[in-house]
């Protein structure tokens, strides 16, 4: 659904990452030892919310959330440039200062 809606946008604004840590609020979590006792049923709850569709009724649930109250947006700049991979011509001017460089030492 929120692939959908985001479909005509260059780079989707919204996404759920699977490596989220949040360090500010690193005192309230609690490290799980290997080998803990609470390994399985924290297994077995993580597996319960995704297989009932609750993890995507949140991601829905905070993506239209942050829609109304005007956090996020369905429209993008014109003049936005989406990502791309770097390319030999990205480094043109850094060639040709490395090059007036060497020649003036």
């Amino acid at each position: 659904m929120l692939v959908l809606k985001q479909a005509k946008l260059e780079r989707p604004v919204f996404r759920a990452s699977n490596e989220i840590m949040f360090l500010s609020q690193l005192l309230l979590a609690v490290p799980l030892p290997r080998n803990s006792i609470f390994e399985h049923a924290l297994n077995r709850f993580i597996a319960i919310t995704h297989t009932s569709g609750l993890y995507d009724y949140w991601l829905k649930g905070s993506f239209d959330n942050l829609i109304r109250i005007g956090k996020m947006s369905y429209y993008q700049s014109v003049d936005y440039k989406s990502y791309r991979d770097l390319k030999l011509e990205d480094l043109q001017w850094f060639w040709i200062l490395s090059i007036n460089w060497f020649i003036n030492l």
